[in-house]
């Protein structure tokens, strides 16, 4: 069996600890709606699809799309776990979780809980965070390559 190297297991300590706050601060928001730190939160239920779409069947689409990128997902995570890649690592990581977060959310809520209010960005939460800072990494890698 081959040794899971250090760096990877920091990784995923890290993105674990990330996973965590993550689901807290949802949790926190989803008991404490009317919470404003500062005029940056807003609770809100993300009942859609996308940025709140909503079409007829748009759940079996959905599904099927989260299905086949978390098999892609993980799939790069062996790959760039083999090459030794920490930055795509990382950025695969991130991705996963914040996916795996807004999913869990809609398996047990119906929806996802939406807090950060940034002006003209709207609301999101800290899942939709990380899956754009790993796909921002994966992308600036790709150009720098």
């Amino acid at each position: 069996m081959a040794k899971i190297p250090k760096k990877f297991l920091g990784i995923s300590l890290i993105c674990l600890v990330l996973f965590v706050l993550d689901r807290f601060s949802k949790n926190f928001f989803l008991n404490n709606h009317n919470i404003n730190l500062w005029g940056l939160t807003s609770f809100q239920k993300n009942c859609g699809f996308i940025f709140g779409a909503q079409f007829p069947g748009w759940e079996n689409i959905f599904y099927t799309f989260i299905f086949c990128a978390f098999i892609i997902l993980f799939y790069l995570l062996i790959v760039f776990l083999k090459e030794g890649r920490i930055t795509e690592l990382l950025a695969t990581e991130l991705i996963i979780i914040g996916a795996l977060s807004n999913v869990l959310d809609r398996l047990f809520y119906g929806c996802v809980t939406d807090f950060i209010s940034f002006w003209i960005l709207g609301v999101f939460n800290m899942s939709d965070v990380y899956i754009f800072i790993g796909a921002l990494f994966l992308f600036l890698n790709y150009l720098k390559k």
